[in-house]
């Protein structure tokens, strides 16, 4: 493991003032830090004051501007998620598959699973650590996979798909400021 993560939330109030009315503001926000190993990310919100209200439903669509913050977020958290269980000490790779025949999103789905279970009894009958893996699914053309795991000798990985293509892998190194 490359580290562990730790969440630190604080409320501060930082001081404002207005000129319309010529008198100071307090604005809340909670502040909130997190921690990877070496790597400390330090986020502001503006939050209500005293405390969390909780979010009513959601009556229309998001704007582009919070897809993209949203994009944004989701890009960070998946960062981490790599960052912490790859080191890049054990082969970790980045590899994409790509199924032969057009299938669909639900049976490519069931064979992501097969052969996960493929890998993981591959790994546990030659004494190797368990499989760690990160995944999305993508459709453009034919059904594929992007994955972030832990490493499996090239050759054996290739017989484990046998669903199609296997685009060689890149290897995963870690620096103090990233993968």
């Amino acid at each position: 493991m490359a580290g562990s993560s730790d969440l630190v939330n604080n409320v501060i109030f930082l001081t404002i003032t207005g000129r319309a009315a010529g008198k100071e503001i307090h604005m809340p926000y909670t502040e909130k830090k997190i921690i990877i190993g070496d790597i400390m990310e330090v986020m502001r919100y503006h939050s209500t004051k005293g405390g969390s209200v909780q979010r009513g439903e959601k009556e229309k669509a998001s704007t582009p501007a919070q897809k993209k913050a949203n994009e944004i977020r989701t890009g960070n958290e998946l960062w981490r998620v790599i960052y912490i269980n790859f080191d890049g000490q054990q082969g970790d790779q980045f590899n994409t598959f790509t199924f032969a025949e057009d299938i669909g999103e639900e049976d490519a789905r069931k064979e992501w699973r097969n052969f996960t279970r493929r890998v993981r009894r591959y790994l546990k009958k030659n004494g190797l650590p368990d499989l760690k893996y990160v995944y999305t699914l993508e459709k453009q053309g034919r059904w594929h996979i992007h994955a972030v795991m832990n490493g499996i000798p090239l050759k054996d990985l290739t017989k484990l798909w046998g669903r199609g293509a296997f685009r060689r892998p890149y290897w995963i190194k870690q620096t103090t400021t990233g993968i």
